[in-house]
């Protein structure tokens, strides 16, 4: 995945939100501290290991 996949906003410097790509890459995480991600699909698309903490929300992913 490339490394210019960044999330889409910044809340604060706290909250970020962005695409599944930027959830997914270890680098870009790295890069911005992220340790916790939380998941809203109906699956666990990626995994990155025991280094980061995951929540699901159970629900679809869908423009409606």
């Amino acid at each position: 995945m490339p490394l210019d996949v960044v999330p889409d906003c910044i809340v604060d410097g706290l909250l970020y939100i962005g695409p599944k790509e930027s959830a997914a890459n270890p680098e870009t995480l790295a890069q911005r501290n992220i340790k916790r991600i939380i998941v809203c699909c109906t699956n666990l698309p990626f995994y990155l290991g025991s280094e980061f903490e995951y929540l699901r929300i159970t629900m679809n992913d869908s423009l409606d």
